[in-house]
């Protein structure tokens, strides 16, 4: 930051940065907790502070689609995935948020096993 009076601009230089990103909150719209299936689409709404007005929403480092994204809140649709515990980040502006909130993909399920001829 340099300030400016007239013709003169400070000659000592401040440096200025933004809050990283913090999460609070995770509620997924479902029944099963933090937890969705493997194809993606689970919705997941982000509540938090110092979001800004865009960044990006990260599920085991897969990229989130977001559909509306305030301050203090974000509404995203899951990734495909796999794995239980997979880290949810949130980007802004270079800072990533710490917080450990985690998804979890639903296991697989087997509905019939057949025995193929020799």
């Amino acid at each position: 930051i340099a300030v400016r009076v007239g013709n003169q601009v400070t000659t000592q230089l401040t440096t200025f940065s933004y809050k990283k990103p913090v999460l609070n909150l995770l509620p997924w719209q479902g029944t099963h907790g933090l937890e969705g299936d493997t194809r993606g689409g689970a919705v997941l709404q982000v509540a938090g502070k110092d979001f800004a007005l865009g960044g990006q929403l990260r599920v085991g480092g897969k990229l989130a689609t977001c559909s509306s994204w305030t301050h203090d809140q974000v509404r995203c649709t899951a990734p495909p995935g796999q794995g239980k515990k997979q880290l949810v980040t949130l980007t802004v502006g270079g800072q990533v948020s710490t917080d450990k909130l985690y998804f979890t993909y639903t296991a697989p399920v087997v509905s019939s096993i057949s025995v193929a001829a020799a």
